[in-house]
């Protein structure tokens, strides 16, 4: 069965937000999604803080897993006050 949730391919890191920003669309509509870096860090098992340039590798490594979170949050209306979606650490810890 196709999923209904469709991701863009296209990330960026905010230093605002400590995120890997990224987008879904679901119903003909744009959400934006986000996964922390505490959650980066974690499933890297990272013994330090990564920099930037390694926080999107290791998104980029982990991508199918964090949209398959994202995609099951998006059909389970766990969104956000601001309509976003985000994934913690608790929600992809290895």
């Amino acid at each position: 069965m196709p999923s209904s949730v469709d991701f863009e391919r296209y990330f960026f890191s905010s230093d605002l937000t400590q995120t890997i920003r990224f987008s879904a669309r679901h119903l003909d509509k744009r959400i934006r999604c986000g996964v922390t870096r505490m959650a980066l860090e974690d499933r890297a098992g990272a013994p330090q803080p990564l920099r930037p340039a390694d926080l999107e590798r290791v998104f980029e490594q982990y991508c199918q897993e964090i949209e398959r979170i994202a995609a099951d949050k998006i059909l389970a209306g766990s969104f956000q006050g601001d309509g976003t979606i985000v994934i913690r650490a608790v929600d992809i810890s290895p």
